[in-house]
């Protein structure tokens, strides 16, 4: 049976390409898309990122600009799949290796790591899911044998898909460890495939075999490259070192994280292209399918008149849409009556300015409401209803800070209530202080004037009048 692999494929992954066309150093391992963040994780031969400051790279996503949050050493926790051929073709000295190999490589995982293992050769298997024990790995690893007839290396990358999919915030690596790759049995196409990888964002590493043929083990690793990962060879007595080696390069990874202005995800194949100075540009597909959920609602965030333009500028907290639709705009004078409006021109999707058809009148004020417009994002969020005294004489007074939907215009904002509500605590806690205070001030002027009257009484004590009679003696016999 022949083993071979990705007959004249097509590049998904244009990665390396230097602007003067030399070879690069760095290399795009993956690039995780979940709208409005992007997340790239790189591989630096050449020490290039290291002196590269993350104002000297910039990137765009099918030529819209994207802003660069961050460039770090990556400390992302790596979900590790291995993918072990359980075929007859595997030599027996390098299978007991390879799988010795992957329980020592389950012996360095670091806290934020995972492991997970699938088998394909007649059949494909997930055999560990992640988290599982050492006992467990190394019984699972021990009931391994290599007596297959085929390998159905195609139906295993639906289970790697599949399987990875169900991790967040994690990178994705799947280490293949085979002698090649049999497409007889093949149940995708190439093209899909292709598809499905870019949709994924995992990288594939391989380890094979000495005794490969070059010829498929050149293949094999044009795949390998193709998704970002990197080809290495071993036998039965370095196994061990040689995906120490392969984890190493990827603990020792780059993270850059990029972020695009909205979160809107097209579901179709966009090109990344990142451009790190003098030193080199890197391009490559990715397909934005998930998204980060907005709930956040545009605001009118200020309105200011050009008198030269006879023109109001009005700036939103973020892009929205639907401008030029009718009964967006309404601007009114002091009476209430409509002031007509000559265009409303999108500057950028943040602003717009809106021309008047004559001068504001002199002495009255105008009135600008804004209502039905929304934001570019996935939910379409609504913008918060404004309605706001803009112009007064030929003065333009600021906006006020919250302009709500009519169906949701609170009386006060939450930060009010607690002020209002703080301030209440505070007038009813003086009061009741002044209260005992006043309370306690007119016990003690009761209490001197109780000393007091009882000191007069005392001082003017009534002289108490006595009448003695004295009886008339008695007629003596």
């Amino acid at each position: 049976m022949v083993k071979a692999l990705w007959r004249a494929a097509p590049v998904f992954f244009l990665v390396a390409m230097l602007i003067g066309g030399s070879v690069s150093a760095v290399s795009v391992e993956q690039a995780q898309v979940c709208m409005p963040d992007i997340d790239v994780y790189l591989y630096d031969g050449g020490d290039v990122l290291s002196g590269i400051a993350e104002g000297e790279i910039t990137a765009a996503l099918d030529g819209a600009a994207l802003s660069v949050r961050s460039l770090v050493r990556a400390e992302q926790g790596i979900f590790y799949v291995y993918m072990i051929d359980v075929s007859a073709s595997m030599p027996a000295g390098h299978f007991s290796a390879a799988k010795q190999a992957v329980l020592e490589a389950w012996g360095r995982l670091r806290d934020q790591d995972t492991l997970a293992l699938i088998t394909f050769g007649n059949t494909v298997d997930l055999r560990l899911e992640g988290g599982e024990s050492r006992a467990k790995v190394t019984e699972t690893l021990d009931s391994l044998k290599n007596t297959d007839t085929s390998t159905k290396f195609y139906d295993a990358m639906d289970v790697l898909i599949d399987t990875v999919l169900q991790t967040e915030d994690m990178r994705r690596v799947a280490v293949v460890i085979s002698d090649g790759i049999d497409d007889t049995d093949a149940g995708m196409t190439q093209e899909a495939l292709e598809e499905k990888l870019i949709r994924t964002g995992v990288s594939i590493s391989a380890m094979c075999i000495d005794t490969a043929p070059e010829s498929g083990v050149a293949q094999f690793g044009d795949f390998i490259r193709l998704s970002g990962g990197e080809l290495y060879i071993f036998e039965p007595a370095d196994a061990g070192t040689v995906l120490d080696s392969l984890l190493d390069r990827l603990e020792g990874g780059w993270h850059l994280a990029l972020q695009a202005p909205t979160n809107v995800a097209s579901g179709e194949e966009a090109l990344l292209n990142i451009d790190f100075g003098d030193a080199q540009s890197i391009t490559l597909p990715v397909v934005p399918e998930r998204w980060i959920p907005d709930s956040k609602q545009p605001r009118v965030e200020s309105v200011v008149y050009a008198e030269g333009e006879n023109a109001f500028l009005v700036t939103f907290s973020e892009a929205v849409t639907g401008a030029e639709a009718d009964g967006v705009w309404m601007l009114a004078d002091g009476n209430g009556e409509p002031v007509a409006m000559a265009s409303v021109d999108v500057i950028d999707g943040v602003s717009c300015r809106l021309t008047m058809a004559a001068p504001p009148p002199e002495g009255s004020s105008l009135t600008l409401t804004v209502s039905g417009l929304r934001d570019v994002s996935m939910e379409s969020n609504e913008l918060y209803r404004y309605s706001e005294v803009v112009w007064s004489g030929n003065a333009s007074p600021p906006p006020a800070d919250t302009a709500f939907p009519a169906d949701e215009e609170p009386i006060v904002e939450t930060g009010t209530l607690i002020i209002i509500g703080a301030s209440v605590v505070f007038v009813v806690a003086a009061a009741v202080m002044i209260l005992r205070m006043a309370q306690k001030k007119a016990g003690v002027k009761k209490e001197k004037r109780s000393k007091k009257q009882k000191k007069e009484l005392d001082t003017e004590k009534p002289t108490a009048k006595f009448m003695f009679v004295q009886d008339k003696p008695e007629n003596k016999r």
